[in-house]
């Protein structure tokens, strides 16, 4: 069961790395403004506290997150439009609102975590070909793990690594092969101590991060100096003429190799079908060297 939105603000602004910039009150906000605020900056913080109060209702208000999408929707649009997201207390409410929006999502079941998939797919083929080059014995994190379909793949392959998978959901970590350690955990911030793993793999999780260079360095911090990273998401060139949810984000080559390059060495991409008979190649795939510990 979720929390509510406005009681775990702080919690949810650590993940942002701003932990005490939250000063917002914790009664329920029942006004809906009509029609929704341009500009006005308080008018948009206030806007954005209560699409987050919206998502984090219990019981769930189906009425209210509807209106709360809309919400989000149009904060959105003013972002793109007029850079509304400059304003810092508005920036936090919007990403706290984003962050339950797709928290109530998962817990709705409008998500489905799969649990297998077929060895034959060009994410696994690729999954499986990066493994061979790590060192025996190798300890690798699968960062947004879902109930570990690609663990399993890697299992396959190779037996002799030390695997740990993190997600956000219990139910899907419950799932996990009983090999595999689990940790309940968030891409923004990762349960890993620094250098702790000589490879990190993240496939179809970064999208969802909300921050994905936050995401993409706290990947970094976890893989040691010459280890491996593997991620795999979506080519932003297909999201028009997809279905996604509105918080996703979708990468280009670029994007991969500017949230990358920073921190990494030899930062290298492809596209890859996820079905053999697809003839979209819908996934980008990124793999890189970690760079020294300074980089």
């Amino acid at each position: 069961m979720l929390p509510g939105a406005l009681e775990s603000l702080r919690e949810v602004a650590d993940l942002y790395s701003q932990p005490d910039l939250l000063g917002f009150r914790s009664e329920p906000i029942e006004r809906v403004p009509e029609p929704m605020p341009t500009s006005n900056p308080s008018a948009l913080l206030e806007l954005a506290m209560m699409a987050a109060e919206a998502f984090g209702h219990q019981p769930p208000d189906y009425e209210r997150q509807a209106w709360a999408c809309n919400a989000l929707e149009h904060l959105r649009s003013l972002q793109q439009v007029i850079g509304m997201i400059e304003d810092l207390p508005t920036t936090m409410a919007f990403l706290t609102a984003a962050y339950w929006q797709a928290q109530a999502a998962f817990a709705d079941g409008a998500w489905e975590f799969p649990s297998e998939i077929t060895e034959h797919d060009g994410r696994a083929v690729t999954v499986r070909e990066w493994c061979k080059t790590l060192p025996s014995g190798a300890r690798l994190l699968d960062a947004g793990c879902g109930k570990g379909r690609y663990l399993l793949q890697i299992l396959t392959e190779r037996s002799d690594l030390q695997l740990v998978g993190v997600d956000l959901a219990q139910e899907a970590l419950d799932q996990l092969p009983g090999s595999v350690e689990g940790r309940s955990g968030h891409l923004l911030k990762l349960p890993a101590v620094t250098a702790e793993f000589d490879a990190v793999l993240c496939v179809e999780a970064l999208e969802h991060a909300l921050l994905p260079r936050q995401a993409t360095a706290e990947l970094c911090r976890s893989v040691r100096p010459g280890g491996s990273i593997l991620i795999i998401d979506k080519d932003r060139r297909y999201q028009a003429h997809s279905q996604s949810q509105p918080w996703e984000a979708w990468f280009s080559v670029q994007d991969f190799q500017e949230l990358l390059g920073p921190a990494c060495d030899q930062v290298t991409c492809a596209r890859v079908r996820h079905q053999s008979a697809c003839r979209k190649r819908l996934f980008l795939t990124a793999t890189a060297i970690r760079g020294a510990a300074d980089s």
